[in-house]
């Protein structure tokens, strides 16, 4: 009985966490804060090819996951499926929090008005792993993710683009031509304020719903949180297990 590609690719992530000898960890510095290391990661025999995801530290328990070219120079993209599998706690004690992520870059018109902006497709748990809330508005809701919805957030520099004066909440924006609905403008963080942040449901349902060939869900980029700034190593070499 022939086993489907796609449990091929699950038993895959699987045996990336049962097996050390599919692990490659090489530290390339830790400073206060701020830990880089590059795995890489062999996917099993149901996907002969390599990736190498790059750990960058991002605040203190923040590591950001993604993907770079491996040594056969061949790039195999991080998936909601591998997200899924960071988020097992009796394999993964010490991570906390795990988010998916995928963004690009796309016109964005109110009107006559239209710029580039970075859309950001994420899940409901970026307010707590970015620390980015809603200054007004509201942030979108885990039924709003389950179902999709054309709903947004905007930066502060992203709603004066779009609305100069204008209160922006409950107007509707067209990105790629997709109608989405503004319901929130997050806080100001100084250095990433021009974005739009959307349910990654619907970025992956409208804008971009990008696969592997064997169906799993591409993103750009995988954030974990560790429980504990003290273990930042520890948890970095678990994940590498």
């Amino acid at each position: 009985m022939f086993t489907s590609i796609l449990d091929n690719v699950r038993l895959s992530i699987s045996e990336l966490f049962n097996n050390k000898l599919r692990a490659f960890l090489t530290v390339l510095g830790i400073t206060i804060g701020i830990a880089a290391v590059v795995l890489l990661l062999s996917l099993g025999q149901s996907v002969q090819n390599y990736v190498t995801a790059q750990f960058e530290g991002l605040g203190t328990n923040t590591i950001r996951i993604s993907a770079i070219p491996g040594a056969n120079r061949v790039t195999v993209a991080l998936t909601t499926e591998l997200a899924d599998a960071l988020k097992n706690q009796d394999r993964l004690p010490l991570v906390d929090l795990v988010m998916p992520q995928t963004q690009a870059n796309y016109a964005v018109a109110v009107g006559n008005n239209e710029f580039n902006v970075g859309v950001q497709g994420v899940t409901v748990d970026f307010p707590e792993m970015e620390g980015r809330t809603a200054s007004s508005g509201r942030f979108f809701t885990q039924s709003e993710e389950d179902s999709s919805a054309q709903v947004a957030l905007i930066g502060s520099t992203t709603a004066t683009n779009l609305f100069d004066t204008a209160d922006p909440i409950g107007q509707s924006i067209r990105i790629r031509s997709v109608v989405f609905q503004v319901i929130g403008v997050l806080n100001t963080s100084g250095t990433s304020d021009d974005l739009i942040v959307v349910p990654i449901t619907a970025f992956k349902a409208r804008l971009n719903n990008s696969h592997t060939t064997t169906g799993d869900s591409v993103v750009n980029t995988i954030m974990v949180r560790a429980k504990d700034v003290s273990q930042m190593d520890a948890t970095i070499a678990q994940l590498s297990q």
